[in-house]
This record gives structure tokens, sequence and C-alpha cells, in this order.
């Protein structure tokens, strides 16, 4: 999966927040928040658009969405 592109600044941002890049992450299918090693499907199309733009999985998505 591709994530969507975000300014340089923001990504060392994250990067340095997270210690994790965020674009590396979500292609290699991780979650950003749990560091679940293969995300598990999604609910929805809008949930898969969340996953490229923050990197959470579907559960992390629920846990900060609900």
């Amino acid at each position: 999966m591709e994530p969507i592109i975000r300014s340089v600044e923001i990504e060392d941002l994250l990067a340095s927040l997270t210690g994790k890049g965020r674009p590396d992450t979500i292609r290699a299918g991780k979650c950003m928040t749990c560091n679940v090693e293969q995300v598990p499907p999604f609910r929805d199309a809008l949930s898969v658009k969340e996953y490229t733009i923050s990197g959470m999985c579907q559960q992390c998505q629920d846990s900060v969405f609900s």
C-alpha cells in the first residue's frame, strides 16, 4: 500500500516522535501505533484511506476514533 505523501518536515517530526518512518512502515504493512507486524484487513475503504494517512491498523483506528 502506498502512503499519502507529506512534507519532509512532517515526516521528520513523526519519525522523531515514533522512531520509525511512516512511509516505510505503511509500505511494509505494519502499524505506526501498536507495532503489529502485519495489519489485519480493514473494515472499509475509509479505514484503508486512513491507514495511508496515519499508518494506524484497524484496531488502533477504532481505539482513537471511537
